[in-house]
């Protein structure tokens, strides 16, 4: 009997998947294998639950996601692009590397910080007592070409206060999203991230719990004027994989017994940022979908709300870092009684810059030099 893939209840190990029996008529439907996609769910190396991709199965001849827990919180970034018919934010198999990514230049640099972070105004989630940890990870992707290199990680654990603080008797106002903006480039002390071979896998990974003990100390928050205490940022710059298992461990001991539930959550992705990279990803197959990343503004948002923000066309407001309907202007967004369609989602305001280099470094040893 022909069935399909899903998530399981609970917690398994890396690898058990659970299998459901395919209805009849979803079964009819399904005669091309190419058109659904197996996904296994297991534990990370942290032990939490861990998710391969995103599930799609099909209704009514419609390609639609399954509506589980790991497709709720799961992300997606989704670059805008540019192009003859005007500004739009794209799917992510879309777009194509900006790098070309040559002999003399195959590497890559990338910067990667948040514009903007909004949570959903309505979600009871989102109090003046709960707190975010987002958790950023750029892992090198070296493939095949250098066995015997480790690839190195670069790590953001950031803490978010939703709401400022009140004074008297006035009701905590929440944070604008340019409030709540992160500078990668700050926590990593202006040092850019390397990527050999022009190929990376990107994480995120974003929380919600009530404020630890030590939290905000082991984040680094800053005290002082009014506002500043929002955000604190712990950067750590190519680490090994031992030495993040390390972090993330230390992490979860910060937390405590508050297991934080999750906003964003997923395995890493894998992403090419140069046009050769594409290539050897792709072993030369035009039809093969490889993600890339681009510079300038992508929006990171949940498998929830994935077709509702495409279906709403939106487009960007960079003083206030949020999106707004395309044809809608930033004095009819301001209003009061302004229906915001994006109000009710969560999402962030991603802004990449990109550059190719090479890693390569040919040192010498000797002060002599041979006779030409």
């Amino acid at each position: 009997m022909s069935t399909f893939f899903s998530a399981p209840a609970g917690p398994t190990r890396a690898g058990l998947i659970r299998i459901d029996p395919m209805s009849a008529a979803d079964r009819a439907l399904v005669e091309d294998p190419k058109i659904w996609t197996p996904r296994a769910f297991g534990r990370d190396a942290s032990g939490h639950a861990s998710q391969h991709g995103v599930e799609f199965r099909m209704r009514g001849g419609q390609m639609e996601l399954t509506r589980n827990d790991q497709s709720e919180t799961s992300f997606f970034v989704l670059p805008f692009v540019s192009d003859a018919g005007g500004d739009r934010v794209t799917g992510p198999e879309e777009a194509s590397p900006v790098l070309e990514g040559s002999d003399d230049n195959p590497d890559a640099l990338v910067g990667i910080s948040v514009a903007g972070f909004h949570f959903a105004r309505d979600d009871e989630r989102f109090g003046p007592k709960d707190r975010l940890t987002f958790q950023f990870s750029i892992a090198q992707d070296r493939g095949e070409d250098n066995p015997g290199l480790e690839n190195l990680n670069w790590v953001l654990n950031a803490g978010l206060k939703l709401y400022k603080q009140a004074s008297g008797k006035e009701k905590p106002a929440a944070a604008e999203p340019t409030e709540l903006a992160l500078s990668f480039r700050r926590a990593f002390q202006s040092r850019v991230m390397e990527v050999p071979g022009g190929a990376l896998k990107l994480q995120f990974k974003v929380l919600r719990h009530e404020e630890p003990p030590f939290w905000r100390e082991a984040l680094n928050f800053i005290t002082g004027d009014t506002g500043k205490d929002l955000i604190g940022m712990l950067g750590l710059p190519a680490l090994t994989t031992p030495c993040l298992n390390f972090v993330n461990q230390s992490l979860d001991r910060l937390l405590g017994d508050q297991r934080g539930e999750p906003i964003f959550a997923g395995d890493p992705i894998s992403y090419v940022l140069t046009r050769r990279a594409r290539e050897e990803v792709s072993g030369g197959l035009a039809s093969a979908k490889v993600l890339a990343l681009r510079p300038g503004y992508s929006l990171l948002v949940r498998g929830a709300d994935y077709e509702k923000v495409l279906k709403a066309e939106p487009t960007i407001d960079t003083g206030r870092g949020r999106l707004i309907p395309k044809g809608v202007s930033v004095l009819e967004a301001s209003r009061p009684d302004y229906d915001d369609p994006f109000a009710s989602v969560t999402y962030a305001l991603l802004r990449i810059g990109v550059a190719q280099t090479n890693l390569q470094s040919d040192l010498a040893y000797t002060s002599k030099i041979k006779a030409g």
